[in-house]
């Protein structure tokens, strides 16, 4: 895949921050979280992919802030961010709101999709 391809469109249910407070023990038991924020601004909506999700559920996260067990080529260690190749931006389509995946860097096969 080149940058800048299109992966897909995140599929779920909108639920509000109540819904996803009432959902927090399940996540917690399970240990999978598919909920999205549409933005900081907006943190009382959220797209909950769990139970009508599409393969774009399964893109992995990125925190910026912590670090991995694959070293750079130096031996020093290297952040997830910069594992990622992927970007969500969302879109304003036919008047709803849609959060697209987009690579950011090129991407091989067998690679996994990491969401920055």
């Amino acid at each position: 895949m080149k940058p800048g391809d299109f992966i897909g469109d995140y599929v779920g249910g909108i639920l509000t921050s109540d819904h996803v407070e009432i959902l927090h023990h399940v996540t917690e038991y399970s240990g999978r979280n598919y909920f999205f924020e549409f933005s900081n601004a907006n943190g009382d909506e959220m797209l909950d992919a769990a139970p009508v999700g599409n393969a774009t559920r399964f893109l992995n996260h990125a925190p910026a802030e912590t670090e991995t067990d694959l070293p750079r080529s130096d031996g020093t260690p290297r952040s997830n961010a910069e594992l990622a190749n992927c970007v969500a931006q969302v879109l304003l389509v036919n008047g709803e709101h849609h959060i697209g995946f987009y690579t950011s860097s090129g991407s091989w096969i067998r690679t996994s999709l990491v969401l920055r």
